[in-house]
């Protein structure tokens, strides 16, 4: 039988992971669509100080709930000393859905390419 590929997005970083999907849970509630990682370290071609590109899908998303799940990312990072970085992007589930239906490319490669927590 082969060997599994470990499928975990951050082997290094599991902690931080879970502890962000906590807290933005904790802040969202129901209205928390996905979390999602993209970019480098979900495609596996990260350096050593590649951030963590992460994005949060909000059903019917506030400025008042982006700002308090930008709060609880930044939080993370503190309790983290800063490592890795977490550029949160927040988005409106309806409006990223309508972006991705549309064949933006960002939205596609995020949605199908990245990691859901």
């Amino acid at each position: 039988m082969p060997a599994v590929e470990d499928k975990s997005p951050l082997p290094t970083h599991q902690i931080l992971v879970t502890t962000l999907k906590k807290r933005l849970e904790e802040m969202a509630g129901e209205q928390l669509q996905a979390v999602i990682i993209y970019s480098s370290r979900a495609w596996r071609h990260p350096d050593p100080d590649s951030d963590l590109d992460v994005a949060a899908i909000v059903r019917d998303c506030t400025p008042q709930m982006e700002g308090a799940l930008l709060e609880a990312a930044y939080q993370v990072m503190w309790d983290h000393d800063f490592t890795p970085l977490i550029p949160l992007k927040v988005f409106d589930a309806g409006i990223f859905a309508a972006y991705r239906e549309k064949g933006f490319s960002f939205y596609r490669r995020v949605a199908e390419e990245g990691i859901a927590l």
